[in-house]
């Protein structure tokens, strides 16, 4: 069996007896892709390895907007006349139905410029796309159409907002096999590598190059693995991107304010536990939990089954704790970690395997005598095989990563019937308390121009603000301007529309909501 580690340059991967390293493959200037042969499947051995080794999994965000965002008044000024022309909308996702109008000039002809479909490892270009029979289009094909409604977007021909803009694309490959079952996830559940969706950003970034283009990245994935701080190696390079001329990268604040998986605490230095109820329904087959404290406190994490048995928890780091519990036949699985992103956390990882239904407690004691912040996070819903969620939960911290590294534009929805946020959007701010999310936009039954689809998702409010991004890019290119990702960010904020009585930056609105108009006019 193949293991797939991230690593950074020049960074050594210490290996289990009987593995070997096949080959390492760049990414970036920065990170690479390692490829470890073993015998075979083991949890604990995975669980080994360095937190930011392992890929992280993501899922889909999502399965009258156009003057919500003061858009459709810049699209209809004759003095500007902007449609995107120049700029190349990216959409990493699960694929893109070609075959629809909102994909093809109104002439013929694809404006997908160039297609990577990572399942099959081919690279199509635009003269190969447009002569490809029906079953490779299939393939390409997104099955649930996820892909090809934000795309629609963005820049659907008919209706999109940047109409004129050219689309590149990569279908994600599947997360491996090995991964899904490390993370307990369903059986054919739609998740992506954290290493694949790296190598799509670099090879879109390659392409922009080659056609001399800016470059708009819409990403309509999210995670709830990670210190909810921007610290993966996904987020940071994404980050990165943000800081270059003619690269913009658009995250999804996520929908899981009622999801009921964040779970806050703070210890008042007493060295009591803080006591972490988790409901489990029937048929659950397996989860995990990360739970967090701000460095150099330590951690430790014990568990109480159902029927009260107590296992006492790893008390050492990198040191993986095995415990099967005698009355539920329950294993678990667990270990103490530092995770070093934007800041240093020490992390506790417990897996549930088989869990039998009922109440599971987690009591999670700071060493330290001051007062300390305890948060838990439970995976994505469409990850699970059941209901896993905090009795006691929080609504707040819920934007999913990437979405919390401070530089990307992550994106909320709103309704723009009731002018209310949407119920379930991510909300801020980061761990750390950095504002997230950083603007709302129109989220709510927005109907797309694929197929006239209507959906309710930040995935949606993605493809609003991603499509404005080119609109304003090539405003900026016109006046011979090629401004920074970040440059961007700023005047969108700058430009937005606030209502009365509410205070802004604030946990659910970010700076406010979309007003392409006023972000262009301040100027």
């Amino acid at each position: 069996m193949e293991y797939e580690f991230l690593v950074e340059k020049g960074e050594n991967l210490a290996l289990l007896p009987g593995e070997e390293l096949l080959s390492r493959r760049e990414i970036t200037e920065k990170y690479e892709v390692a490829y470890v042969q073993t015998d075979a499947f083991a949890m604990g051995d995975l669980l080994s390895y360095p937190y930011e080794a392992m890929p992280k999994v993501y899922s889909l965000l999502g399965a009258g907007w156009e003057e919500a965002g003061c858009i459709a008044s810049v699209q209809a000024n004759p003095a500007l006349n902007l449609t995107g022309d120049g700029v190349i909308l990216g959409f990493i996702d699960n694929g893109l139905d070609l075959q629809d109008e909102q994909f093809q000039f109104v002439g013929g002809g694809l404006r997908v410029g160039i297609l990577w479909n990572q399942e099959t490892n081919r690279i199509y270009e635009k003269w190969q796309l447009e002569s490809l029979p029906k079953e490779e289009l299939e393939e390409i094909r997104d099955k649930d159409g996820h892909g090809s409604y934000v795309a629609a977007i963005a820049g659907g021909t008919a209706g999109g907002v940047a109409p004129g803009a050219e689309m590149a694309v990569v279908k994600l490959r599947s997360a491996r096999e090995y991964l899904q079952r490390f993370y307990q996830i369903a059986k054919d559940t739609e998740v992506y590598q954290e290493n694949d969706i790296m190598e799509a950003i670099a090879f879109l970034d390659n392409y922009a190059k080659k056609r001399e283009k800016p470059l708009v990245l819409c990403f309509c994935l999210g995670t709830n693995q990670g210190e909810h701080d921007g610290g993966s190696y996904l987020a940071r390079m994404m980050a990165a991107f943000m800081t270059r001329e003619d690269r913009v990268v658009l995250c999804g604040a996520g929908n899981e304010a009622l999801q009921r998986h964040h779970y806050w605490g703070r210890q008042n230095g007493m060295g009591r536990p803080e006591q972490i109820e988790i409901k489990v329904d029937e048929g659950v087959l397996g989860f995990y939990v990360e739970t967090y404290v701000t460095a150099p406190q330590k951690l430790v994490v014990s568990v109480v089954s159902p029927t009260g048995e107590r296992y006492a928890g790893v008390t050492t780091e990198e040191i993986v704790g095995e415990h099967t519990f005698r009355v539920e036949g329950t294993r678990l699985l667990q270990r103490v970690g530092t995770v070093t992103g934007y800041g240093v956390n020490r992390l506790v990882r417990t897996f549930f395997l088989v869990p039998t239904p009922g109440i599971w407690k987690l009591l999670a004691t700071i060493s330290s005598m001051t007062d300390g912040e305890v948060h838990s996070w439970l995976p994505l819903s469409s990850q699970g095989t059941g209901e896993v969620v905090f009795i006691h939960s929080d609504p707040d911290v819920t934007v999913v990563e990437p979405g919390n590294a401070s530089l990307l534009l992550t994106t909320a929805a709103y309704d723009t019937v009731t002018e209310g946020i949407y119920i379930e959007s991510g909300r801020g701010y980061t761990k750390s308390g950095y504002v997230k999310p950083d603007l709302a936009a129109p989220g709510v039954e927005i109907i797309s121009p694929y197929k006239q689809r209507v959906n309710s998702s930040t995935s949606a409010a993605t493809g609003v603000v991603s499509g404005a991004v080119a609109l304003f890019m090539e405003w900026g290119m016109l006046r011979g301007e090629r401004l920074r990702g970040v440059d961007i960010k700023d005047r969108l904020l700058l430009g937005a529309r606030k209502k009365e009585a509410v205070v802004y930056p604030n946990r659910e609105w970010g700076y406010g909501m979309l007003c392409l108009r006023d972000s262009i006019v301040r100027e």
